[in-house]
């Protein structure tokens, strides 16, 4: 887990004067599931317990990750494959119509 920080910067002229708006906004996200080791300190001095019980919590947040992320892939598969049947049967119904129809043009011109 990481922390990003990301930055995001425009301009927005709303005349023809070029009077408008600037704008920045930053953003800092913390992908970490657990707290720093200062914050644990301290968290250890009110609760001697409360490491294990972040250590499970740990645990259990990363199983529902793994968890998730196997549902997505499945639901990818699924949707792949349902793709490839729709495009195959598309294909199938193209060439019933296609192949007679060349069939009956070659007909008209003999």
């Amino acid at each position: 887990m990481v922390k990003t920080n990301k930055t995001f910067k425009g301009t927005h002229i709303a005349n023809k004067q070029g009077s408008g708006v600037q704008y920045e906004q930053h953003v800092s996200v913390d992908d970490n599931i657990l707290p720093d080791a200062s914050e644990l300190e301290k968290l250890k001095e009110l609760d001697p317990d409360i490491i294990s019980w972040l250590k499970e919590r740990a645990e259990k947040e990363q199983d529902a990750r793994i968890e998730f992320n196997k549902e997505r892939t499945n639901i990818i598969k699924h949707t792949s494959r349902t793709t490839f049947r729709i495009d195959i049967y598309t294909i199938t119904c193209a060439l019933i119509v296609i192949l007679p129809g060349c069939v009956f043009l070659l007909f008209l011109f003999i």
